[in-house]
């Protein structure tokens, strides 16, 4: 695909991710198989079986989120796909036949397919032209789906031919075969991939950021735009529409409203919020007191984000109120 900016890697990681969705296409039939000819499971066991793989994806994602903070993600990528991969393989082991066993094996498989899904998925946004981002992430969503089709189909084909221990033994070698084969050139795209380190830090710094997860927050942190400002110069204007959200990398601003001064802000500070949430005009102007290095959001990336988040646009309300009751106050002074 064009859209890639290292087609080779990108390409791998996207085909990679296929071959977990149709692994776990291929689980959706082959854990009812395991439940009643392996296991010999009353009508209960498929279920026990599926949540065991549900949970297992919950905690896979959930430490994948704290992963991510990392500059290079090629190797923990690959790791959970192994670890999607290697417990299907010792299903051909007599310990397979053990309920407690099966679901344990699951439950890491499942882990292993979410964290790696999380940390693909964060790669492959660091590899994207922006401007394309939308067009390749559905590219891969139609392929994580036709993935799921395939495996759907190829279960019943498998079990028919080696039985089901045999064909979730061939889906582990399958997707551990192609996570190794791949790692050379996702970590040739991992070492080029451009991570906005500085810009996540300086978001991380703003209180409703913070409760965004971090893959949202560094698709934002990429998006951002540099905006340059001399001694006078007005940022924003009281009445004018609301039209991008900023954040202070370096110099200081004044706010004031109807000209009367309110308050200085400084670098990790922020503002111009408050128009975009409430849709209103600005409610003061920003002038800049000297050198001035900005960083932009413009409207509907930034209301997508916060508003997209119930914990973030709660904050974001309060920090709101807070805004305007100190600025009511500086104000009557």
């Amino acid at each position: 695909m064009r859209e890639l900016r290292h087609e080779k890697g990108a390409s791998a990681l996207l085909l990679l991710v296929g071959c977990q969705f149709a692994i776990i296409g291929m689980l959706d039939v082959l854990s009812v198989e395991l439940a009643f000819n392996v296991l010999s499971l009353d009508p209960s066991g498929p279920g026990i079986l599926s949540a065991s793989l549900g949970i297992g994806g919950l905690v896979g994602a959930t430490f994948a989120m704290i992963r991510l903070a990392q500059k290079r993600l090629a190797f923990p990528f690959v790791v959970g796909a192994l670890a999607n991969g290697v417990p299907l393989l010792l299903f051909g082991l007599p310990l397979a036949f053990e309920l407690m066993a099966a679901v344990s094996l699951l439950a890491v498989a499942g882990a292993g397919k979410s964290f790696a899904d999380v940390t693909g998925r964060t790669l492959l946004q660091r590899s994207v032209r922006e401007d394309t981002l939308a067009r390749v992430f559905g590219f891969q969503e139609g392929l994580s789906d036709a993935g799921m089709a395939l495996g759907t189909v190829m279960a019943p084909l498998s079990v028919a031919w080696v039985g089901a221990q045999g064909a979730l033994v061939g889906a582990g070698l399958f997707l551990g075969g192609a996570a190794l084969l791949a790692w050379s050139r996702l970590r040739a795209l991992d070492r080029r991939a451009v991570v906005p380190e500085q810009e996540m830090e300086l978001l991380r710094r703003i209180p409703f950021m913070q409760a965004l997860n971090p893959l949202v927050l560094e698709r934002l942190a990429s998006r951002l735009v540099p905006v340059a400002a001399v001694y006078g110069d007005a940022v924003i204007r009281q009445g004018d529409p609301g039209d991008r959200f900023y954040a202070i990398k370096q110099g200081k601003v004044r706010v004031s409203v109807h000209g009367r001064h309110i308050a200085e802000l400084g670098p990790g500070m922020y503002f111009g919020e408050i128009a975009l949430l409430r849709n209103v005009v600005r409610t003061a102007s920003v002038t800049a007191l000297g050198p001035l290095k900005l960083l932009a959001l413009e409207r509907d990336e930034f209301l997508a984000a916060v508003t997209g988040s119930k914990r973030s646009a709660e904050v974001a309300e309060a920090e709101i109120a807070r805004r305007l009751e100190e600025d009511a106050a500086a104000e009557a002074l």
